[in-house]
């Protein structure tokens, strides 16, 4: 294998333009979002070319299901069909724990990828 490196700035867009495959890594969401956002007709980071309108369909009646046990029944079976027809291989998933040893002060916990998360401008240590 050779690896194909291409500008950050237009990584995506060249892969789903040119690319055969990919490696990304996103940070931890929401498994509505990671649906939506990865594999709905049409959306801006589906980059498989994923289309299916049972899937886009069970992901409408999801987001407008109140009943909690109603909605997870309609994403367990619209992440089936991703799994079974999606093209996406998930090698893993990260739950975004991260220690800082004791003797390290200054440095609060924030939610990954924010403003907030891994500043350190006022760590120190004991």
């Amino acid at each position: 294998m050779r690896p194909n490196t291409r500008a950050a700035s237009t990584y995506f867009a060249q892969t789903k333009t040119e690319g055969v495959a990919a490696q990304t890594r996103t940070a931890t969401l929401p498994i509505t979002s990671f649906l939506s956002q990865r594999f709905r007709t049409g959306a801006s980071m589906n980059v498989t070319g994923f289309t299916d309108p049972r899937y886009d369909a069970l992901l409408d009646r999801a987001a407008a299901t109140r009943p909690e046990p109603d909605r997870l029944g309609l994403l367990a079976e619209a992440q089936q069909i991703v799994h079974e027809h999606g093209g996406l291989l998930a090698w893993g998933f990260s739950n975004w724990y991260i220690g800082v040893s004791r003797r390290v002060h200054g440095v609060r916990a924030a939610p990954p990828n924010s403003h907030a998360w891994a500043r350190f401008e006022s760590a120190r240590i004991s």
